[in-house]
């Protein structure tokens, strides 16, 4: 056997035996992988960025953290103005929080980007409900329906409209289409008669509610109100102990 081949054969041998010993010692560095390491992190396109910053802000909004998730909304906007949802709900919280001007203007910038969108129709006609414009609400409302007659949000809301614009017998037939039951539809013409401080037609309402469903905590809850209320209004004592006054409907308006 010659040298080299001796040679090769003797390293051969102790890479055997260190193998059969269990030793792994090898000169590969056992650390993290070098390739992965050096791997290239492909940042965020546009897009996405905005996606997971209307979504952060759709979290905060249901949290109500409403000052943060329109800031939220206002960072997406500034990457893609063309975003109608983002605009939607940024109008949806002024809304909320009675800046009728700012949400006047951004259910403008929805409406030139997605016009035929129901949602705008049904959220801007509640907006002008909240501002106590009762023809824009309807028009709005009834507008939102013709496109959608099976759109539950935007009768209810066309039966407040009517309730407190005083037609009574069209909010019945709104809050019907809405899916309300009769006790319920009775509630929410209570609520609105409170509201306009017709204090014995919301009575009767309340009264009727409680004929058709002699459980309903909320006609008797709205009858608690509705005292409470009238006391305050006609100078009465008001309660220093107890829940606060707060008027509710029965069923939601937005």
């Amino acid at each position: 056997m010659t040298l080299i081949r001796c040679r090769r054969f003797m390293w051969t041998a102790i890479a055997g035996l260190a193998l059969a010993s269990g030793c792994t010692h090898t000169s590969r560095p056992s650390g993290p992988s070098l390739t992965a390491a050096n791997e290239k992190v492909t940042p965020l396109k546009p897009a996405q960025v905005t996606d997971m910053q209307f979504a952060m802000a759709q979290m905060m909004e249901k949290r109500g953290e409403l000052s943060q998730a329109a800031a939220t909304y206002e960072e997406a906007l500034k990457k893609d103005p063309k975003r109608a949802d983002a605009w939607m709900h940024l109008a949806v919280i002024n809304d909320k929080q009675g800046k009728f001007a700012e949400s006047n203007e951004q259910y403008r910038q929805v409406q030139l980007l997605a016009p035929n969108s129901v949602e705008l129709y049904c959220n801007l006609g509640y907006s002008y409900y909240l501002q106590e414009r009762w023809s824009e609400a309807e028009h709005c409302l009834r507008y939102a329906v013709s496109m959608q007659p099976d759109h539950k949000r935007a009768w209810n809301n066309l039966g407040l409209v009517m309730a407190r614009s005083g037609n009574a017998q069209d909010a019945m037939i709104a809050f019907g289409n809405a899916g309300c039951r009769a006790s319920d539809s009775h509630i929410n013409l209570g609520y609105c008669m409170t509201l306009n401080g017709a204090f014995p037609d919301a009575r009767r309402e309340y009264e009727t509610a409680l004929a058709l469903d002699s459980k309903s905590d909320a006609a008797r809850c709205g009858l608690d109100n509705l005292t409470r209320v009238a006391a305050k209004m006609n100078g009465g004592a008001t309660p220093t102990s107890g829940n606060p006054i707060h008027l509710t409907s029965a069923t939601a308006e937005k």
